[in-house]
């Protein structure tokens, strides 16, 4: 176990812990007598960082549900219809062409741009339902928004 620790001062706002710089003065610290003392284990791993927080101390922050496979897909799907739209692709097969894709692929993934926009919020907020992947949605779903709602939040 790794612990961080910041120190203030004594009464004179140095810190005999710490370093001394070589030309003798030891540096001056803001905040006189407070000390944090913060226990942690550091890990290497590809991916994020992670701070393991010790047993029997809560997480102070909410983890973020943000899942950027989900918020990618919808940028993509607004992104070909607005493609399609602007004429600048004549139909879902060309764009499919274009981007080296199954013309089935493309199809689903525009059906992304018919979610509920609360829905669409949502899942660029985090808020979205756990359980709720790409896969999911790429199966296919219902058109009626309020099945949507139904569905995938259980409203």
């Amino acid at each position: 176990m790794t612990s961080a620790t910041a120190r203030g001062n004594r009464a004179n706002g140095t810190d005999a812990s710490l370093p001394q710089p070589r030309n003798g003065t030891q540096p001056k610290l803001e905040l006189a007598g407070l000390s944090i003392r913060i226990p942690m284990k550091l890990r290497r791993r590809g991916g994020p960082k992670l701070v393991i927080v010790p047993e029997g101390l809560g997480a102070s922050a909410p983890r973020s549900a943000f899942d950027p496979v989900l918020i990618n897909a919808l940028v993509r799907a607004h992104r070909w219809r607005r493609q399609i739209e602007s004429g600048q692709f004549r139909s879902a097969s060309e764009l499919a062409t274009h981007e080296k894709l199954t013309d089935s692929f493309v199809a689903r993934m525009l059906c992304l741009t018919l979610l509920a926009p609360d829905i669409t919020q949502a899942i660029l907020e985090g808020r979205q339902p756990k359980g709720l992947r790409l896969a999911t949605l790429l199966r296919g779903m219902p058109l009626a928004w309020e099945e949507q709602r139904r569905v995938f939040f259980g409203a």
